[in-house]
Protein backbone atom coordinates (compact mmCIF):
# COMPACT_ATOMS: atom_id res chain seq x y z
CA UNK A 1 0.00 0.00 0.00
CA UNK A 2 1.60 3.63 -1.10
CA UNK A 3 1.70 6.03 1.59
CA UNK A 4 2.23 9.58 1.49
CA UNK A 5 2.70 12.17 3.99
CA UNK A 6 1.40 16.26 3.93
CA UNK A 7 3.15 18.61 6.40
CA UNK A 8 0.94 21.14 6.31
CA UNK A 9 0.55 24.58 8.29
CA UNK A 10 -2.11 25.58 10.08
CA UNK A 11 -5.33 24.73 9.60
CA UNK A 12 -6.90 27.42 10.82
CA UNK A 13 -5.21 29.85 8.42
CA UNK A 14 -7.36 30.37 5.28
CA UNK A 15 -4.80 29.95 2.70
CA UNK A 16 -2.59 27.21 4.70
CA UNK A 17 -6.17 24.86 4.86
CA UNK A 18 -6.32 25.40 0.44
CA UNK A 19 -3.04 24.45 0.22
CA UNK A 20 -3.87 21.33 2.60
CA UNK A 21 -7.29 20.24 0.44
CA UNK A 22 -5.29 21.09 -2.91
CA UNK A 23 -2.44 19.01 -2.35
CA UNK A 24 -4.00 16.07 -0.55
CA UNK A 25 -6.78 16.14 -3.49
CA UNK A 26 -3.78 15.72 -5.60
CA UNK A 27 -2.04 12.93 -3.67
CA UNK A 28 -5.19 10.82 -2.74
CA UNK A 29 -5.10 10.09 -6.89
CA UNK A 30 -1.76 8.73 -6.58
CA UNK A 31 -1.09 7.29 -3.32
CA UNK A 32 -3.40 4.83 -1.34
CA UNK A 33 -3.01 7.03 1.25
CA UNK A 34 -2.49 9.92 2.53
CA UNK A 35 -1.26 11.18 5.84
CA UNK A 36 -1.80 14.51 6.50
CA UNK A 37 0.47 16.58 9.82
CA UNK A 38 -1.15 19.91 10.55
CA UNK A 39 -2.35 21.78 13.17
CA UNK A 40 -6.26 21.13 13.79
CA UNK A 41 -9.15 23.39 14.19
CA UNK A 42 -11.18 23.23 17.88
CA UNK A 43 -13.87 22.13 15.08
CA UNK A 44 -12.16 19.32 13.57
CA UNK A 45 -14.21 16.78 11.63
CA UNK A 46 -12.81 13.70 10.54
CA UNK A 47 -11.96 12.95 6.84
CA UNK A 48 -12.42 16.65 5.82
CA UNK A 49 -10.97 19.79 5.72
CA UNK A 50 -12.57 22.75 6.81
CA UNK A 51 -15.61 21.90 5.18
CA UNK A 52 -14.44 20.08 2.27
CA UNK A 53 -14.92 15.87 2.46
CA UNK A 54 -11.97 14.33 1.08
CA UNK A 55 -12.79 10.63 2.20
CA UNK A 56 -11.65 8.30 4.56
CA UNK A 57 -8.46 7.66 2.98
CA UNK A 58 -7.09 10.75 4.37
CA UNK A 59 -5.90 10.46 7.95
CA UNK A 60 -5.04 13.74 9.83
CA UNK A 61 -2.76 14.32 12.89
CA UNK A 62 -2.21 16.82 15.61
CA UNK A 63 0.66 17.54 16.70
CA UNK A 64 0.02 15.25 20.00
CA UNK A 65 -0.60 12.51 17.77
CA UNK A 66 1.56 12.72 15.39
CA UNK A 67 3.55 9.19 15.43
CA UNK A 68 7.62 10.02 16.22
CA UNK A 69 8.86 7.70 13.52
CA UNK A 70 6.63 6.77 10.46
CA UNK A 71 8.49 6.25 7.12
CA UNK A 72 6.79 6.98 3.58
CA UNK A 73 7.04 6.59 0.22
CA UNK A 74 6.83 10.03 -0.49
CA UNK A 75 7.37 12.93 2.18
CA UNK A 76 5.75 16.62 1.38
CA UNK A 77 6.57 19.73 3.37
CA UNK A 78 4.61 22.52 2.14
CA UNK A 79 1.66 25.32 2.35
CA UNK A 80 2.70 28.39 4.40
CA UNK A 81 5.34 30.36 5.83
CA UNK A 82 7.09 26.87 7.76
CA UNK A 83 10.76 27.77 8.15
CA UNK A 84 10.54 30.58 10.53
CA UNK A 85 11.89 31.42 14.06
CA UNK A 86 8.24 30.81 15.41
CA UNK A 87 7.95 26.80 14.57
CA UNK A 88 7.63 24.62 17.85
CA UNK A 89 10.87 22.65 18.27
CA UNK A 90 8.40 19.27 19.34
CA UNK A 91 6.97 19.89 15.23
CA UNK A 92 10.97 20.34 13.84
CA UNK A 93 11.70 17.26 15.93
CA UNK A 94 8.83 15.15 14.57
CA UNK A 95 9.16 16.94 10.76
CA UNK A 96 13.34 15.72 11.07
CA UNK A 97 12.24 12.18 12.17
CA UNK A 98 9.95 11.06 9.58
CA UNK A 99 12.33 12.88 6.76
CA UNK A 100 15.56 11.08 7.72
CA UNK A 101 13.66 7.53 8.32
CA UNK A 102 11.63 7.95 5.22
CA UNK A 103 14.84 8.65 2.97
CA UNK A 104 16.88 6.14 4.77
CA UNK A 105 13.92 3.72 3.65
CA UNK A 106 13.97 4.91 0.25
CA UNK A 107 11.13 7.03 0.37
CA UNK A 108 11.38 11.00 -1.06
CA UNK A 109 11.24 14.12 0.39
CA UNK A 110 10.53 17.40 -0.88
CA UNK A 111 9.72 20.80 -0.05
CA UNK A 112 7.12 22.16 -2.05
CA UNK A 113 6.06 25.89 -2.69
CA UNK A 114 7.23 26.64 1.14
CA UNK A 115 7.69 30.38 3.23
CA UNK A 116 10.71 30.82 4.54
CA UNK A 117 10.71 33.86 6.61
CA UNK A 118 14.53 34.88 8.12
CA UNK A 119 15.33 32.90 10.63
CA UNK A 120 18.06 33.94 13.97
CA UNK A 121 17.71 30.66 16.02
CA UNK A 122 21.06 28.92 15.60
CA UNK A 123 19.16 25.68 16.29
CA UNK A 124 16.38 26.42 13.77
CA UNK A 125 19.01 27.38 11.57
CA UNK A 126 20.92 23.84 12.02
CA UNK A 127 17.69 22.08 11.80
CA UNK A 128 16.66 23.83 8.79
CA UNK A 129 20.04 22.90 7.20
CA UNK A 130 19.28 19.52 7.70
CA UNK A 131 15.85 19.36 6.43
CA UNK A 132 17.43 20.81 3.32
CA UNK A 133 19.65 18.78 3.09
CA UNK A 134 17.78 15.31 3.34
CA UNK A 135 15.50 16.69 0.71
CA UNK A 136 15.16 15.84 -2.77
CA UNK A 137 14.34 19.09 -3.98
CA UNK A 138 13.51 22.37 -2.67
CA UNK A 139 11.08 24.93 -4.27
CA UNK A 140 9.70 28.01 -2.68
CA UNK A 141 6.76 30.05 -3.03
CA UNK A 142 8.28 33.61 -3.54
CA UNK A 143 11.31 34.95 -4.08
CA UNK A 144 11.28 37.09 -0.50
CA UNK A 145 11.39 32.89 0.89
CA UNK A 146 14.46 31.83 -1.64
CA UNK A 147 16.54 34.98 -0.58
CA UNK A 148 16.04 33.97 3.05
CA UNK A 149 16.58 30.12 2.53
CA UNK A 150 19.92 31.43 0.35
CA UNK A 151 20.90 32.60 3.54
CA UNK A 152 20.46 29.09 5.83
CA UNK A 153 21.91 27.34 2.95
CA UNK A 154 24.78 28.90 0.33
CA UNK A 155 25.48 25.39 -1.37
CA UNK A 156 22.10 23.59 -1.59
CA UNK A 157 19.78 24.00 -4.68
CA UNK A 158 16.94 26.40 -4.10
CA UNK A 159 14.45 27.96 -6.79
CA UNK A 160 10.72 29.35 -6.60
CA UNK A 161 8.37 27.31 -7.77
CA UNK A 162 5.03 28.48 -9.22
CA UNK A 163 2.66 28.94 -6.30
CA UNK A 164 0.42 25.66 -5.82
CA UNK A 165 -3.24 27.36 -5.35
CA UNK A 166 -2.21 29.68 -9.02
CA UNK A 167 -0.83 26.32 -10.94
CA UNK A 168 -3.89 24.85 -9.68
CA UNK A 169 -6.39 27.36 -10.76
CA UNK A 170 -8.85 24.88 -12.97
CA UNK A 171 -9.31 22.70 -9.68
CA UNK A 172 -10.29 25.99 -7.69
CA UNK A 173 -12.57 27.65 -10.16
CA UNK A 174 -14.55 23.87 -10.51
CA UNK A 175 -14.76 23.21 -7.12
CA UNK A 176 -15.61 27.23 -6.26
CA UNK A 177 -17.15 28.83 -9.77
CA UNK A 178 -16.82 32.43 -10.53
CA UNK A 179 -20.08 34.15 -9.58
CA UNK A 180 -21.10 37.64 -11.50
CA UNK A 181 -20.98 39.83 -9.07
CA UNK A 182 -17.80 42.34 -8.60
CA UNK A 183 -17.24 42.92 -5.19
CA UNK A 184 -14.92 45.21 -3.67
CA UNK A 185 -12.58 42.79 -1.05
CA UNK A 186 -10.18 43.86 1.09
CA UNK A 187 -7.48 41.63 3.52
CA UNK A 188 -5.05 43.15 5.03
CA UNK A 189 -3.34 42.42 8.19
CA UNK A 190 -0.53 44.00 10.37
CA UNK A 191 2.62 41.82 12.32
CA UNK A 192 5.66 43.10 13.86
CA UNK A 193 6.62 39.69 14.39
CA UNK A 194 7.23 38.96 10.38
CA UNK A 195 8.58 42.80 8.92
CA UNK A 196 4.66 43.11 8.00
CA UNK A 197 3.61 46.25 9.89
CA UNK A 198 1.22 48.45 7.96
CA UNK A 199 -0.34 52.02 9.03
CA UNK A 200 -4.35 52.22 9.58
CA UNK A 201 -4.49 55.96 8.02
CA UNK A 202 -2.57 54.79 4.78
CA UNK A 203 -4.34 51.53 3.72
CA UNK A 204 -7.76 53.78 4.37
CA UNK A 205 -6.40 56.45 2.13
CA UNK A 206 -5.60 53.91 -0.24
CA UNK A 207 -8.85 52.14 -0.17
CA UNK A 208 -10.33 55.51 -0.97
CA UNK A 209 -8.61 56.23 -3.72
CA UNK A 210 -8.67 53.24 -5.85
CA UNK A 211 -12.66 53.66 -5.13
CA UNK A 212 -12.28 57.39 -6.78
CA UNK A 213 -9.54 56.33 -9.65
CA UNK A 214 -12.19 53.58 -10.62
CA UNK A 215 -15.15 55.55 -10.43
CA UNK A 216 -16.94 53.42 -7.36
CA UNK A 217 -17.28 55.84 -4.96
CA UNK A 218 -20.94 56.53 -5.69
CA UNK A 219 -21.55 52.78 -7.32
CA UNK A 220 -20.18 50.22 -4.74
CA UNK A 221 -22.18 48.22 -2.63
CA UNK A 222 -20.22 47.65 0.16
CA UNK A 223 -16.53 46.91 1.01
CA UNK A 224 -15.87 43.40 1.78
CA UNK A 225 -13.14 43.22 4.92
CA UNK A 226 -12.13 39.33 4.56
CA UNK A 227 -10.43 37.88 7.36
CA UNK A 228 -7.93 34.52 6.97
CA UNK A 229 -7.53 33.97 10.21
CA UNK A 230 -9.81 31.94 12.68
CA UNK A 231 -7.64 33.43 15.71
CA UNK A 232 -9.05 37.43 15.90
CA UNK A 233 -5.79 38.53 17.12
CA UNK A 234 -4.44 38.17 13.76
CA UNK A 235 -6.56 39.65 10.45
CA UNK A 236 -9.61 40.61 12.56
CA UNK A 237 -8.32 43.25 14.98
CA UNK A 238 -6.51 45.26 12.41
CA UNK A 239 -9.47 44.97 9.93
CA UNK A 240 -11.96 46.18 12.58
CA UNK A 241 -10.03 49.57 12.80
CA UNK A 242 -10.23 49.78 9.47
CA UNK A 243 -13.92 49.25 9.20
CA UNK A 244 -13.97 51.48 12.00
CA UNK A 245 -11.98 54.44 10.36
CA UNK A 246 -13.38 53.90 6.91
CA UNK A 247 -16.42 54.73 8.41
CA UNK A 248 -16.00 57.98 10.83
CA UNK A 249 -13.27 59.43 8.06
CA UNK A 250 -13.98 58.35 5.07
CA UNK A 251 -18.40 58.06 4.94
CA UNK A 252 -17.51 54.30 3.38
CA UNK A 253 -19.89 51.27 4.79
CA UNK A 254 -18.01 48.03 5.15
CA UNK A 255 -18.77 44.67 6.10
CA UNK A 256 -16.69 42.00 8.28
CA UNK A 257 -16.65 38.63 7.42
CA UNK A 258 -14.74 36.41 9.77
CA UNK A 259 -12.58 33.59 9.39
CA UNK A 260 -15.52 30.32 9.64
CA UNK A 261 -13.80 28.03 6.66
CA UNK A 262 -12.58 27.30 3.14
CA UNK A 263 -16.07 27.20 2.05
CA UNK A 264 -17.55 30.61 3.47
CA UNK A 265 -14.41 32.50 2.41
CA UNK A 266 -14.49 31.27 -0.89
CA UNK A 267 -17.67 32.66 -1.39
CA UNK A 268 -16.47 35.93 -1.18
CA UNK A 269 -13.55 35.69 -3.42
CA UNK A 270 -15.98 33.68 -6.36
CA UNK A 271 -17.54 37.17 -6.63
CA UNK A 272 -14.50 39.66 -6.18
CA UNK A 273 -13.78 42.55 -8.72
CA UNK A 274 -11.26 44.10 -7.08
CA UNK A 275 -8.91 42.63 -4.47
CA UNK A 276 -6.46 45.19 -2.20
CA UNK A 277 -4.45 43.06 0.14
CA UNK A 278 -0.74 42.54 1.23
CA UNK A 279 -1.43 38.52 1.77
CA UNK A 280 0.06 35.98 -1.38
CA UNK A 281 -3.19 34.10 -1.50
CA UNK A 282 -5.83 36.68 -1.30
CA UNK A 283 -3.59 38.46 -4.25
CA UNK A 284 -3.71 35.02 -6.15
CA UNK A 285 -7.44 33.92 -5.55
CA UNK A 286 -8.54 38.02 -7.57
CA UNK A 287 -6.28 36.44 -9.82
CA UNK A 288 -7.90 33.47 -11.04
CA UNK A 289 -11.33 34.68 -10.53
CA UNK A 290 -10.09 37.73 -12.74
CA UNK A 291 -10.24 40.64 -10.65
CA UNK A 292 -8.32 43.74 -10.39
CA UNK A 293 -5.47 43.26 -7.67
CA UNK A 294 -4.17 46.05 -6.24
CA UNK A 295 -0.69 44.60 -4.03
CA UNK A 296 0.14 46.38 -0.76
CA UNK A 297 3.95 45.90 -0.33
CA UNK A 298 5.38 45.69 3.32
CA UNK A 299 8.61 44.89 4.69
CA UNK A 300 8.12 41.11 4.36
CA UNK A 301 8.66 41.60 0.25
CA UNK A 302 6.30 38.40 0.38
CA UNK A 303 4.13 40.01 -3.45
CA UNK A 304 6.50 41.61 -4.52
CA UNK A 305 7.94 38.98 -6.91
CA UNK A 306 4.37 37.64 -7.58
CA UNK A 307 3.39 41.64 -8.02
CA UNK A 308 5.76 42.11 -11.15
CA UNK A 309 5.04 38.50 -12.85
CA UNK A 310 1.39 38.96 -13.07
CA UNK A 311 1.28 42.79 -13.34
CA UNK A 312 -0.13 43.82 -10.25
CA UNK A 313 -1.17 47.27 -9.59
CA UNK A 314 1.82 48.11 -6.53
CA UNK A 315 1.24 50.01 -3.52
CA UNK A 316 4.62 50.42 -1.42
CA UNK A 317 3.46 50.72 1.73
CA UNK A 318 6.94 49.53 3.45
CA UNK A 319 8.66 51.37 5.87
CA UNK A 320 11.69 51.41 4.36
CA UNK A 321 10.69 50.74 0.81
CA UNK A 322 11.44 47.98 -1.06
CA UNK A 323 14.51 47.24 -4.05
CA UNK A 324 11.36 46.17 -6.60
CA UNK A 325 14.13 45.85 -9.73
CA UNK A 326 15.99 43.93 -8.00
CA UNK A 327 13.19 41.62 -6.74
CA UNK A 328 11.30 41.06 -10.52
CA UNK A 329 14.65 40.19 -11.91
CA UNK A 330 15.20 37.51 -9.13
CA UNK A 331 12.18 36.06 -9.22
CA UNK A 332 12.01 35.73 -13.01
CA UNK A 333 15.29 34.19 -12.72
CA UNK A 334 14.27 31.76 -10.39
CA UNK A 335 10.92 30.64 -11.39
CA UNK A 336 10.80 26.94 -12.02
CA UNK A 337 7.63 24.47 -13.25
CA UNK A 338 4.64 24.28 -11.23
CA UNK A 339 3.00 21.24 -12.09
CA UNK A 340 3.20 19.51 -8.17
CA UNK A 341 2.92 16.11 -9.96
CA UNK A 342 6.29 17.05 -11.97
CA UNK A 343 7.99 18.15 -8.86
CA UNK A 344 7.49 15.35 -6.63
CA UNK A 345 8.31 12.74 -9.42
CA UNK A 346 11.66 12.78 -9.19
Amino acid sequence: MSRALLVTGDLSNFGDALIAIIESEILLKKYDRVFLFAKKTATWTEGEISGIKLGERLKVFGLDEFPLFSAHDLMVVGGGNMIRDGVGLSWVVKVISSAIITRASGGKLVLFSIGNSKVTSWLRKVVFRILFFLSNKVLFRDSASLMNAKLLSKKRALSVANEIVLSNSKLIKNKFPKRSESAFVVNVFSDSYESRVLNEDAVCKLIYRILVENDLIENYHEISLVSHEERKEFDERFLLALKTKLASEYGLFSKMIPYESVVNTMEVYRGCGYVVTNRLHSAILGEIYGAKVHAILDDSMKLNGWAFALDWKIHDLSGSGSDNSSIEDFYISGNESCDFFKQITI
